[in-house]
């Protein structure tokens, strides 16, 4: 069974408006270097969300330190 791929709306307008950007940032995988203070925080912050989510989507419930090790 093939698996079905998730975009975000992120994702999908990076392709919208630069197909060879959303190849480079989600096919290829090429990591970012964020540039400011805000960008890294706001990194950690959508990557420590996602795991949650994805966690309680799976039915699992992260604890308090493994939310905390996700963050950091």
């Amino acid at each position: 069974m093939e698996r079905l791929r998730r975009f975000s709306p992120s994702s999908l307008e990076t392709y919208r408006s630069c197909p060879l950007k959303f190849k480079y940032s989600y096919l290829d995988k090429r990591p970012r270097k964020p540039s400011t203070v805000e960008a890294v925080l706001g990194t950690s912050v959508h990557r420590a969300l996602e795991e949650v989510y994805l966690a309680r989507w799976k039915g699992r419930v992260l604890s308090f330190e493994d939310n905390v090790a996700v963050y950091e």
